[in-house]
């Protein structure tokens, strides 16, 4: 089912039932349609998992760790994403490093395009050639 659909569903709940739309589904919507240019805060964890999410804003700011595990229709990360903790990609289809990735702690690559096609040297250098840190170790 896609994303209008739902959407259509959630706010027909909310009218003719007063039921609430469910918070992932609102902030999925806000994050996949977050003006360009300006950036996007987000204090604590943000734990999009198992997911529909298709795309992230660009300026992504996520003070704590940012989980997209098995978020498989995502297929490339925002361009200066900072990351104030772990960095969870596993079994996304996510392809490469975007320009000024930080991320403060691990990177999680397991089951991605990237750790089936790549050496952990080849991704830090990957890194360095994007402007990109990650401080911590990478896990495949």
């Amino acid at each position: 089912m896609d994303n209008n659909t739902l959407k259509n569903i959630f706010e027909f709940l909310e009218r003719a039932e007063g039921m609430e739309v469910p918070k992932l589904f609102n902030l999925i919507e806000k994050l996949e349609n977050h003006p360009e240019g300006t950036r996007y805060k987000h204090k604590g964890n943000l734990v999009l998992k198992n997911s529909k999410i298709t795309k992230l804003p660009n300026d992504l700011y996520v003070e704590g760790w940012l989980d997209l595990t098995n978020c498989k229709q995502l297929t490339e990360l925002p361009d200066n994403l900072y990351v104030g903790n772990d960095l969870f990609l596993n079994e996304t289809n996510i392809t490469n490093i975007p320009n000024k990735l930080y991320v403060e702690a691990y990177l999680w690559i397991r089951g991605t395009p990237l750790a089936k096609k790549y050496k952990i040297e080849d991704i830090r250098k990957m890194i360095t050639l994007t402007g990109s840190v990650v401080k911590g170790p990478i896990f495949r």
